[in-house]
């Protein structure tokens, strides 16, 4: 027997056992207590449990990849959460599409303010923009699927564009020139 046997024999009774396990659960789904018994009464060699480990990692990647490869990731803000309590509400225009800014906080002593960028929007509709790939070059546009209209995105690229003008927004009321209204 050589390598590639002995791993393919591996590979089968480690897939068979999952099988077994999978019928077992479902058989059994309607008795919790049957279900732990039958999982503790079948055992696992060591080295099947980094089989399994391997062929999941193996099955996630791939999931990752197809979703990647259909544009299925696509960035909804800047990592941080819509404040709870906002106490103003900004539109701006920027990279030539809208965008709404919230400055808020989640107490409602205001004692940790930041703000949450939205957008981008279409400044004829204010349909929020999908992030595609368009003209000669293929290159990053925000489309109005409304309208129909075509906005080119920023060299930095169309997922840290909400980043740019989070952190403009920031630098703006830092030093003054936009006012946040005191309750």
């Amino acid at each position: 027997m050589n390598i590639k046997e002995i791993i393919d024999i591996i590979i089968k009774s480690t897939i068979s056992r999952i099988v077994v396990i999978i019928i077992g659960l479902y058989l059994t789904a309607q008795n919790f207590e049957k279900i732990r018994i039958f999982i503790f009464n079948v055992t696992l060699e060591q080295y099947q449990y980094g089989v399994i480990a391997l062929l999941g990692l193996i099955i996630i990647s791939f999931i990752f990849k197809s979703r990647r490869k259909a544009g299925a990731f696509i960035v909804a803000s800047t990592g941080r959460r819509m404040p709870r309590y906002s106490r103003l509400t900004y539109d701006t225009k920027f990279f030539g599409v809208n965008w709404r800014i919230l400055w808020g906080g989640n107490s409602p002593r205001w004692d940790e303010e930041y703000s949450f960028t939205t957008g981008p929007f279409c400044p004829e509709c204010d349909y929020q923009l999908d992030i595609v790939r368009h003209g000669i070059r293929n290159k990053h546009h925000w489309r109005c699927v409304p309208c129909g209209s075509y906005f080119q995105c920023p060299p930095e690229g169309p997922y840290e564009s909400q980043d740019i003008v989070n952190k403009w927004f920031e630098s703006e009321v830092r030093s003054g020139r936009i006012k946040i209204p005191r309750t």
